[in-house]
């Protein structure tokens, strides 16, 4: 991705005659700014899917240990709707051709997100008896934090594959 991709089209013809003499854009450096922006965007949708869907207090007592309508676990549907926001929207980046790369650092930055808080937010809610978020922590966040990037990569490179196989076979033709 150079600075033809990176410009828009307006500027094109100016940046082509002025900017190549101005300014050196490397490709690779080009490519580390977009995935840390699409890791900050995925941090920035999920905290914001988190304060819109999931109350700050995980708490299950309040301050003299009476039980609380609602509690933690009771958010838990809510708590996996976030996680859902995130990766439907990665989902949507791997469908749309020009953002694919994108998506897996998107849904890095969006589920690291989600995950920090879970630990964060479950881990000082005060609890009637043991606090067990470590069991959701351990045996479903992490896995899914770490399971879907992963996945996505994979199917990035399948797309990109066929796209690539499917063109050779225009061009044959």
């Amino acid at each position: 991705m150079g600075l033809q991709a990176a410009t828009p089209r307006h500027l094109r013809h100016f940046g082509a005659a002025v900017l190549p003499s101005v300014v050196k854009v490397d490709p690779g450096s080009m490519q580390k700014v977009n995935k840390l922006s699409a890791v900050l965007v995925g941090a920035v949708g999920s905290l914001g899917a988190w304060l819109l869907l999931v109350p700050w207090d995980l708490s299950e007592v309040d301050a003299d240990g009476r039980s609380l309508e609602q509690g933690g676990d009771d958010y838990g549907g809510m708590i996996a709707l976030v996680a859902g926001v995130v990766i439907a929207i990665a989902i949507g980046l791997l469908m749309a051709q020009q953002a694919r790369r994108l998506a897996v650092w998107f849904a890095v930055g969006g589920l690291v997100t989600w995950a920090t808080l879970f630990a964060w937010r479950a881990g000082v809610s005060e609890t009637s008896g043991a606090n067990m978020f470590m069991v959701p922590l351990l045996f479903a966040v992490i896995p899914l934090t770490v399971a879907v990037p992963l996945v996505l990569r994979r199917l990035t490179h399948r797309l990109e594959g066929e796209q690539a196989s499917g063109s050779n076979r225009r061009s044959i033709r």
